[in-house]
């Protein structure tokens, strides 16, 4: 019989992935001009041990490198005379996960239950769902499951025969819809889940599953479906898949289609889509704006909502603001990104391009009360201060640009600051109520088996694994004194990039984390780049505080990141950039260097010079050009204008870039430059100069500066 313990588990796993859900934003490290104090790092480092010495780590990683290979008895063999329970769970632990390994019911069940906090415990229950007792009764079986939902198919089967058996039709009919509609299976499964719920899933059920793999992009899933539906629903996936691959078949699918079915919400999204492709806005708006009136953007709220984006930015650029408003202003989103993003485009236009104060300043209210991210409460503080400046309301303005200042870490916070004259200091990145982990923080984590994990794995190299182990542990500590211990615990494990994301996930129920927390810097106590030590070139015209923006921007300081894309190192630099590079500054080209700290940073700091000469000195362009690449930033200028001319918005262009990536990439770095700045202690000319003119070297040409381009 499964355990009351395992079923009230499902329950912990759940909350502990919603909390990680809400988690999520903005991070330092130190709060002197860079150096910590030298006596109370070599004390606090010997608090911040995760697990004791263990003086034989090379039979540690021998028993790694066994598990790897699969070979647990080995593991078992090797791990026997460590005396280490927390690496004995980790063997069963990865065996237990093991597709070539025979699930054992039993065996799932006893680890699942006794290790609520170890990561993928969902996966040992969703495994240990495949593999129930066959001796069990329907009641057990029932029992089991409690009020979760089956999380494969094969428990689902198990399931709606048990309830099918007890009489409780009803309930299996409930069970089996909302596994077909959520659920993508291989064909044996689905054969599997019609034979168990035969007579309980009809036409309709059949015809919402279609129209959900469709939305999803789940293609083959929704082939699988076909067959089952009747030949009108057949010819509505044709015509929608046609439209999705951009087949020249597909308006010949559409005009087969009986009337009724060519106002389908799923064919009219797509043809939407396939407009806006095509560059027909007025159409694509035109269908958006009817599906919207007739409810059906409810039934996919985020597919809905990135097309009328897309295309309200297309609009705009076109010259359309009149229509580029009416479209993003009737978005109906609810959920809070979604109505955020909206309502602060539907204001920004109405400021900036229609004169509509009023109406701004409605949206970026609306805005305002719905978030609560500091980045996105102090966007919608600001432009709200904004409009209320151009209604005249003189008071108003200053209040919610006071309130947008709150958060000075933050682009926005910072504009605002200025905006009003607020001094800028080290202090004022502060948070609220700043202070370090205390001493038993440390101890409280200490000898907690995910701990030693942790610990153990960040011996051995093996980047994944630590980032599962630590993530685990940071989801477990629920308080704030031990969160905050543990980014630093992480930081002295050599994974600066892991405490600096703990850091941004904390800092937002956590109002004491330091800013050398939330801003590494290299030459830390804790030391972020092992090697580099404090600024290696002071002579560079590239500002070490920008490097530092950078390199927390796309790596967050792991010297052997590689991202999706191929890009490596501190400053993620793509293998042919760094060759060239290299080239330029008459360096050797050594690929295996890119993630050794001090020869990325060498070659990213080159390519970042080139790409601030290449612009003439403008920072705003220089960044942009570092994540998009310089073509791109050519042709946003060609298209937007040139944020060095005096007549052009910088701000506003900013806003105006097309890859929402990159908008977001050039704000974060620039409002960490100004961190930085101070942080190392760096001449700061303020961030309104810094966008105005772009600076290579922390210096300031006060004569150059028009400071009304930015408080018009």
């Amino acid at each position: 019989m499964p355990s009351a313990q395992l079923r009230s588990l499902r329950h912990l796993v759940a909350g502990t992935a919603l909390a990680l859900a809400l988690a999520a934003p903005a991070i330092a490290w130190s709060a002197q001009p860079v150096a910590a104090p030298a006596a109370a790092t070599a004390s606090r480092a010997a608090t911040i041990a995760l697990v004791p010495p263990v003086r034989d780590m090379s039979t540690v990683r021998s028993v790694f490198a066994a598990v790897d290979d699969g070979r647990y008895d080995d593991a078992r063999g090797l791990a026997a005379g460590l005396n280490l329970r927390p690496l004995d769970d980790y063997i069963d632990w990865a065996e237990l996960q093991d597709s070539r390994t025979p699930a054992v019911y039993d065996r799932l069940e006893r680890f699942a239950a006794a290790h609520p906090e170890w990561p993928r415990i969902s996966r040992l229950m969703a495994r240990a769902e495949t593999v129930l007792p066959d001796t069990w009764t329907p009641e057990q079986v029932v029992g089991w499951f409690g009020a979760d939902k089956p999380r494969t198919a094969e428990g689902a089967v198990r399931l709606i025969d048990a309830l099918r058996r007890l009489g409780r039709d009803a309930q299996a009919g409930q069970v089996a819809r909302e596994v077909w509609d959520r659920m993508v299976m291989s064909q044996r499964q689905q054969s599997a889940l019609l034979v168990s719920a035969a007579g309980l899933l009809g036409p309709a059920d059949h015809r919402r599953r279609l129209d959900i793999m469709l939305w999803r992009g789940q293609e083959g899933a929704a082939r699988m479906v076909m067959p089952l539906v009747d030949a009108d629903a057949r010819a509505l996936a044709e015509a929608r898949l046609a439209l999705n691959a951009g087949s020249r078949k597909a308006d010949a699918l559409i005009a087969a289609l009986p009337p009724a079915l060519r106002a389908d919400p799923g064919l009219t999204f797509s043809q939407a889509r396939a407009a806006r492709r095509a560059e027909d806005l007025d159409h694509a708006a035109a269908l958006i704006t009817a599906a919207t009136k007739a409810g059906a953007v409810d039934l996919a709220p985020d597919d809905w909502w990135r097309e009328r984006h897309i295309v309200t930015r297309m609009l705009l650029e076109r010259g359309d603001v009149a229509k580029a408003y009416d479209l993003v202003a009737s978005h109906e989103q609810s959920d809070p990104s979604g109505f955020s993003e909206a309502e602060w485009l539907a204001g920004w236009i109405a400021l900036r391009f229609l004169d509509r104060p009023d109406a701004a300043l409605r949206h970026f209210t609306a805005m305002y009360e719905r978030v609560s991210r500091p980045i996105s409460r102090a966007r919608a503080a600001y432009w709200a201060g904004r409009a209320a400046g151009a209604l005249g309301d003189a008071q108003a303005a200053q209040d919610w640009l006071m309130e947008a200042a709150r958060d000075r870490t933050t682009f926005y916070g910072q504009l605002a600051a200025e905006r009003i004259d607020l001094p800028t200091t080290l202090a004022s990145f502060a948070a609220p109520n700043e202070a370090r982990a205390p001493e038993e923080a440390f101890a409280a984590i200490t000898g907690r088996p995910l701990a030693v994990m942790v610990a153990l794995i960040a011996r051995t190299d093996d980047s994944r694994l630590l980032s599962t182990f630590a993530y685990a542990l940071a989801d477990s500590l629920a308080k704030p004194d031990e969160q905050h211990a543990y980014i630093e615990a992480v930081r002295a494990l050599g994974r600066p990039d892991l405490a600096l994301r703990f850091a941004k996930r904390f800092a937002e129920i956590d109002d004491r984390l330091a800013v050398e927390l939330r801003y590494p810097a290299v030459g830390d106590d804790a030391g972020v780049t092992p090697g580099v030590g404090r600024d290696p070139r002071p002579d560079d015209p590239v500002d070490f505080a920008l490097v530092h923006a950078i390199a927390r921007q796309e790596s967050e300081f792991n010297p052997e990141a590689v991202s999706p894309a191929g890009a490596i190192g501190l400053m993620q630099l793509m293998p042919g950039t760094a060759r060239t590079t290299a080239g330029k500054i008459a360096v050797a080209y050594q690929p295996e260097r890119l993630t050794d700290p001090l020869y990325n940073m060498t070659l990213g700091r080159a390519y970042l010079g080139q790409m601030i000469d290449r612009f003439n000195g403008n920072l705003v362009l220089a960044v942009a050009a570092y994540n998009a690449g310089p073509a791109k930033v050519d042709e946003w200028i060609a298209r937007f204008g040139d944020p060095r001319d005096p007549s052009i918005d910088v701000i506003d262009w900013i806003e105006k870039i097309s890859y929402g990536e990159t908008r977001n990439y050039v704000q974060r770095v620039m409002e960490a430059l100004t961190v930085y700045r101070h942080r190392l202690g760096r001449p700061d000319p303020g961030l309104v100069p810094t966008l105005a003119l772009g600076t290579a070297a922390g210096t300031f040409d006060a004569a150059m500066l028009d400071r009304s381009r930015l408080r018009e």
